[in-house]
């Protein structure tokens, strides 16, 4: 999440080796991590989904649940 996968990305590395306005997006990340990809969140995101989905072969629970495990990840390797 500090480096973009795409590396023609100047203004986003200039900004992230600022170290203020990197700690600033780091923060922002915490919070997100700690709000919208909270277990609660995702829990009533997903019982929404579902419904939808059914029969589909994709499974929004599965997604999701790997996409804020990731997230989580890349939090935790923040640091303080």
């Amino acid at each position: 999440m500090m480096r973009p996968a795409n590396t023609n990305q100047r203004l986003i590395y200039l900004l992230l080796d600022d170290p203020e306005i990197a700690a600033q997006y780091r923060a922002i990340i915490r919070e997100l991590a700690a709000t919208a990809f909270s277990p609660d969140a995702l829990t009533k995101l997903m019982d929404a989904l579902e419904p939808v989905s059914k029969g589909s072969g994709f499974s929004p629970r599965a997604f999701l649940l790997g996409r804020a495990a990731v997230v989580q990840q890349l939090v935790a390797g923040f640091g303080r």
